[in-house]
């Protein structure tokens, strides 16, 4: 996000503010979906995966149903 944002104000290619956000929102997303796809299968995955000693129960709930409100 930092880079586009950098280039954006630099060259001056969105003279909205507006756009500008919506730009660099967009390539900030795009960015982290990027490292998260080229690092899934390496040893780099710890950046995306929550260490067992942060769950708060022993492991993720999968199925959650709902509950009728009594």
């Amino acid at each position: 996000m930092a880079a586009t944002r950098t280039t954006i104000l630099r060259f001056g290619l969105i003279a909205d503010i507006g756009w500008a956000s919506v730009v660099i929102t967009t390539f900030g997303v795009i960015g982290a979906l990027c490292l998260w796809w080229a690092t899934r299968n390496t040893a780099l995955r710890f950046l995306f995966e929550r260490p067992a000693m942060f769950w708060l129960t022993d492991k993720p709930r999968a199925g959650r149903a709902l509950q009728a409100a009594e």
